[in-house]
């Protein structure tokens, strides 16, 4: 086995220069700071944070690129009414202030959470930035003909992968242990953590092995043939380094000489073994997951007992019932266009609940929804054909039960 190196996958001099983060709701998913520590990683030049209609992520965006020492292009994708879509890139300082002028004039010509913009906004092409058109299916010449008029030797026509959500569904259908090897490997980025990547692909038939110094490399690998495991990588372990991951290979491969000869007698173990609790803890304090049973597996008794119900008995329910529910979070989501709503997603040993919370009780109960590890849901379930959610009623915080498991969750409010 090698050491761990850092292997830089980026072209010489690339920049990506369209990439959107969790402040555009639906199709974001990482927070603007994650997304400049993973472009650093992966060697990039620059990168471009191009939030639709919007600059909210720039100034952490800002401040990331400076520790890291990566180039930050300030810009923003818009769609026009009456027109193309487009990449609108900040070359200059006058182009910053032209360019956050045109967003506030787009969003104040709209209801919250919107914007309007179209032709007529770009007719004096907007000095000090540069234009990417960005082709729908069915490419219109007309648009990059107007385009190159109103931003003259400005305007490029963009060629981005073709990878959509169903190409994701495929890959997630057909590869799931690579896919979910891919994700963990893009930590911390998206809307779900390590610990629900893992327990989704455990449901979904893969095998996972836990870290392990002697078999695992620094990032996540896959093992065996055409179905493989997915092996833990020590990049999971908390508090190590990939220099001190190094070591620990090392370490391994080359035993120092003394007393290699020198014959081991080892006497029975004077410790008890940890009980499934302690272990639990001990996976979640130095990997945020956990490869044995899920925790609230280990609670389901004391939850039944208080007629709180499993993700999978919620999906089996009408329409309209009143339900009980809890689960450990595992994100919050606040967007610009809901107001004040805030969506949560519960985890436990059977799949995710979608929680709705309605803004006055996430004023009244800010506690409880901010708050607690473990929130009890008191609602009405609502279906959507196959999407099933609760609205919240009332909250409860039972993170109590969890004994101190440092169970964490990705934010967005």
């Amino acid at each position: 086995m090698t050491p761990c190196s850092k292997i830089s996958t980026a072209p010489p001099g690339y920049a990506e220069l369209h990439c959107l983060s969790n402040f555009t709701f639906r199709r974001g998913a990482s927070h603007p700071e994650e997304l400049v520590a993973r472009a650093h990683d992966l060697g990039y030049a620059a990168l471009a944070l191009t939030d639709e209609c919007s600059l909210t992520g720039m100034v952490r965006a800002h401040v990331a690129a400076k520790q890291h020492g990566l180039k930050l292009i300030v810009g923003s994708e818009v769609r026009l009414a009456d027109g193309p879509r487009l990449v609108l890139l900040a070359a200059e300082r006058e182009g910053y202030g032209n360019l956050a002028q045109r967003i506030t004039r787009g969003r104040r010509a709209a209801a919250k959470g919107d914007y309007h913009l179209s032709r007529a906004d770009l007719e004096d092409g907007l000095p000090g930035c540069l234009a990417l058109l960005l082709p729908g299916p069915e490419p219109d010449a007309a648009d990059a003909r107007w385009l190159a008029q109103r931003f003259p030797g400005r305007a490029w026509l963009a060629a981005e992968l073709l990878l959509g959500a169903d190409d994701s569904a495929w890959l997630k259908r057909h590869e799931t242990a690579a896919f979910a090897c891919a994700l963990l490997n893009s930590q911390p980025m998206g809307f779900y953590g390590p610990s629900q990547l893992v327990q989704d692909a455990r449901r979904h038939g893969v095998k996972v092995r836990p870290a392990d110094v002697p078999a695992s490399d620094w990032d996540c690998t896959l093992e065996g043939g055409r179905e493989p495991a997915l092996r833990l990588g020590l990049r999971m372990v908390k508090g190590l380094s990939r220099a001190g991951a190094n070591r620990q290979v090392a370490g391994i491969e080359r035993p120092p000489p003394l007393l290699l000869d020198a014959p081991i007698r080892e006497g029975l173990p004077c410790l008890a073994a940890p009980g499934e609790g302690e272990e639990l803890l001990a996976d979640y304090a130095s990997l945020g997951l956990t490869l044995g049973r899920h925790p609230l597996a280990l609670l389901r008794d004391r939850l039944r007992q208080r007629r709180m119900v499993t993700a999978a008995q919620l999906r089996a329910l009408p329409n309209g019932r009143l339900v009980r529910t809890a689960g450990l979070v595992t994100c919050r989501q606040r967007p610009d266009s809901a107001g004040g709503v805030i969506f949560v997603t519960l985890e436990d040993e059977t799949g995710l609940i979608n929680v709705v919370v309605w803004r006055d009780l996430a004023q009244r109960q800010r506690r409880e929804l901010l708050g607690s590890t473990l929130p009890g849901v008191y609602g009405k379930l609502e279906r959507q054909g196959e999407v099933v959610h609760v609205v919240a009623g009332r909250l409860a915080d039972h993170s109590e039960m969890l004994a101190g498991l440092p169970a964490g969750s990705r934010d967005f409010c």
